[in-house]
């Protein structure tokens, strides 16, 4: 539940929501199905994981390209080109 909210919230796109997603449940699934202590420690270690991937959300929301749709390509093409080299336009 946490994993779509917080995917959804970023809008980090849908393979990379997907992923997170399937993350998500695989650390939920391993603490409700397996109780052993080393099994803990395990799911203990991927729930930390999947903590760590939560809060690098907002780094791959803001490295997303914006789409095409509200900005024209070949003005976005320019636009990311000046930003790389600003000397080849002027």
């Amino acid at each position: 539940m946490w994993s779509s909210g917080l995917g959804w919230f970023w809008g980090i796109g849908p393979w990379c929501q997907g992923i997170f997603v399937a993350t998500g449940l695989f650390v939920g699934l391993r603490y409700y199905c397996w109780h052993t202590p080393q099994d803990d420690k395990r799911s203990y270690l991927l729930f930390n994981c999947w903590l760590i991937c939560a809060h690098l959300l907002p780094a791959k929301s803001r490295m997303s390209l914006p789409d095409f749709e509200s900005v024209g390509y070949h003005d976005h093409l320019r636009q990311f080109t000046y930003m790389r080299y600003p000397i080849l336009i002027h």
